[in-house]
């Protein structure tokens, strides 16, 4: 089931009544690990958030905030145009488990936000791609950053997205009998809760995942999808790049040598971007992996064209909900097997297993098993963060 307005996200969600967006808070200390060890790659210590101001975008359900504001904000603004997320936001401050000493829900349309002031941390997670116009979206959010302060948000490519693109591709098999949103959920998760399983753990619902990735058309056209070159292309010299996750700048410099006159930041992403580009495609290769293939930005630039074919195709599947333009999908994926060195083997043929059996699938086979497919998934998103200039 799709909305009918056209605000992104916050039209599916209330249309289904859903947060997709649960966190799994029964090891807590687990949790607070795992975000603990993102904002710290990101180069957020801890002392950051100590006696902060911070401001999220999109915060859903609020799991996440918990571990934001652990070490005690001064300030921490929610802003969600979702009712049953501002419901949820409500009773976790109201029961403390938000630590700060203010802590305001504001139910409000992201665009439409407005505030004087200005915060040591922006926050805007799984927000921006998907957008109608994602560049002009973080350039309104990242307004509210204070000069020197840090804005995080979350980013993907169609290299990163290339896997997930051909899970979605199974929707006009979810969605055959027009059967209730309910119902599709549930075919889903029964198609793709061995998938999920291969990556041996488990920090949010499957139901989660397939209404939010599956179900959900939070990508309808071609300029929805939104890198870490995009966002350069917005800040120019406003925001300098600071770090990522998974972590890609090499910066070997001597710092002495640093002057006016250097390369920032941003100018060494752009330089360096096709390596990361490259590990986006297979989470299970390693860095030392992509280097030891010698892999150049020529051969990159061919797999982002070929990964941009795809994610057309399957756009154009999604709409139609049948499989008659399957070619314009898979034809791209082969090019990219083909392309392959011999170091990506397991991603060669997770691609060749899936295009076996997703041919399958639109002849009718439901039930064919897609073998290598199951385990292989791109890096999805990418998170960065980014310095406001002072």
């Amino acid at each position: 089931m799709t909305s009918t307005g056209n605000r992104a996200f916050l039209d599916f969600y209330a249309a289904n009544n859903i947060i997709p967006v649960h966190q799994d808070l029964t090891d807590l200390e687990n949790h607070l690990i795992r975000r603990n060890y993102l904002y710290q790659t990101l180069g957020m210590p801890p002392a950051l958030f100590r006696g902060g101001d911070v401001i999220e975008f999109g915060p859903g359900t609020g799991d996440n905030a918990i571990a934001t504001s652990f070490y005690g904000l001064n300030k921490y603004i929610l802003v969600d145009g979702n009712p049953p997320s501002v419901r949820e936001l409500n009773k976790r401050c109201e029961k403390g488990s938000i630590h700060a000493k203010t802590c305001k829900v504001i139910e409000s349309d992201i665009n439409a936000y407005r505030d004087d002031a200005r915060y040591d941390v922006v926050l805007c997670e799984g927000l921006i791609p998907g957008q109608p116009q994602p560049k002009q979206f973080l350039d309104h959010v990242s307004s509210f950053c204070a000069p020197g302060g840090v804005v995080v948000f979350t980013t993907i490519s169609y290299v990163s997205q290339l896997a997930e693109f051909c899970r979605r591709v199974f929707r006009p098999v979810i969605v055959a009998d027009k059967s209730p949103f309910e119902r599709q959920v549930t075919i889903a998760s029964d198609i793709f809760r061995d998938h999920l399983a291969t990556f041996g753990v488990s920090t949010r619902p499957i139901e989660d995942w397939v209404s939010d990735n599956i179900l959900h058309d939070w990508l309808v056209s071609e300029n929805q999808v939104f890198s870490v070159l995009d966002a350069i292309d917005i800040f120019g010299d406003r925001f300098q790049f600071h770090s990522s996750s998974p972590r890609f700048l090499t910066d070997d410099r001597w710092y002495k040598a640093v002057g006016r006159d250097s390369d920032t930041a941003n100018d060494l992403v752009i330089q360096q971007y096709h390596t990361f580009s490259a590990m986006l495609l297979d989470y299970r290769v390693k860095l030392e992996t992509i280097n030891g293939a010698g892999l150049n930005k020529e051969w990159v630039t061919k797999l982002e064209d070929f990964s941009f074919q795809a994610y057309r195709g399957h756009l154009k599947i999604c709409r139609e909900r049948s499989y008659k333009s399957l070619g314009e999908f898979t034809d791209p994926l082969e090019g990219i097997a083909a392309s392959l060195p011999p170091e990506m083997t397991a991603t060669r043929e997770g691609i060749t297993d899936f295009v076996h059996g997703i041919r399958k699938v639109a002849a009718g086979d439901t039930y064919h098993k897609f073998g290598a497919f199951k385990s292989w998934w791109g890096r999805g998103q990418q998170y960065a963060s980014f310095v406001r200039a002072t």
